[in-house]
């Protein structure tokens, strides 16, 4: 495995974003960045989501009304 530190994950989203982009996903599970989402969001003034919480949060959505979001 390789390891990816904190500033590198932070540079790598500060390197996609753009004044065109309304938010940034992170998609890799072995990519440890919910720790880093609350700074993003603070430095780069935009929703940052990071796919762990992301699945989280959904397994936790009861399915009615993870029926309506469809």
């Amino acid at each position: 495995m390789i390891a990816i530190s904190a500033a590198e994950i932070r540079e790598s989203f500060r390197a996609v974003d753009g004044p065109d982009v309304q938010a940034l996903v992170q998609v890799a599970t072995n990519l440890l960045c919910s720790p880093l989402v609350e700074q993003l969001e603070a430095e780069l003034g935009k929703p940052v989501l990071a796919v762990n919480t992301a699945t989280a949060w959904a397994a936790q959505v009861p399915p009615a009304a993870s029926s309506r979001r469809r």
